[in-house]
């Protein structure tokens, strides 16, 4: 019983009750992109869209804009759009157009990545909302 008791504290110590490492501060290659993405240029448009490039690729990418969360997703490309490597998303806003209006508005974008060696990493910007995406 005490060598199960020691066991049990050794493992608590050390982290290896799902214990993780904050997630560690880093830099993107370019900053995040936003712009107003309307569906066939109808208006009022309520939609931006969310690109981020990485510098390794990753195996889930969320972001939080303004403080509203949004899932990235990844697809096959080419050179610095490739799979892993570029994300994005598409999220409403009804500020939007009036953040394309104030240009440079810009919004506060924190990015968590999960890297393929499963450490977490964090990067964060301040991007102008552009009045097109794509």
């Amino acid at each position: 019983m005490t060598r199960f008791v020691v066991a049990a504290l050794v493992v608590l110590v050390s982290g290896g009750c799902g214990h993780h490492a904050p997630p560690k501060s880093i830099e993107l290659p370019h900053e995040p992109y936003l712009g107003l993405a309307c569906h066939d240029s109808t208006y009022p448009c309520h939609r931006l869209g969310l690109a981020v490039w990485l510098r390794r690729p990753a195996t889930h990418v969320t972001a939080t804009v303004d403080g509203q969360s949004v899932n990235l997703g990844t697809r096959p490309g080419r050179g610095p759009y490739r799979r892993g490597l570029f994300w994005q998303g598409f999220f409403g806003d009804r500020h939007a157009e009036r953040y394309c209006s104030e240009y440079p508005h810009r919004l506060a974008v924190r990015i968590r990545i999960s890297a393929l060696d499963r450490s977490e990493l964090v990067a964060s910007g301040a991007p102008s909302v552009s009045c097109g995406y794509g």
